[in-house]
């Protein structure tokens, strides 16, 4: 007679290999909303950056 932990063993791998499996079908290709959201970030950085190379423009100027 099999105990519980032996007959949970092959439950549990076949969980984990599915686990596996979502996971890597999750990180395969970006959709829209990810897209848009890596170009709002893009443009935030470069708005972000814009604006640190104008004050250190103007602190230059004003020394």
């Amino acid at each position: 007679m099999k105990s519980i932990e032996s007959a949970m063993r092959p439950i549990a791998m076949i969980f984990g290999i599915l686990l596996l499996g979502m996971a890597l079908a999750a990180c395969e290709e970006e959709g829209p909303a990810e897209q848009l959201g890596s170009k709002i970030d893009q443009a935030v950085e470069e708005a972000g950056d814009k604006v640190k190379e104008a004050a250190d423009e103007l602190e230059q100027k004003t020394d």
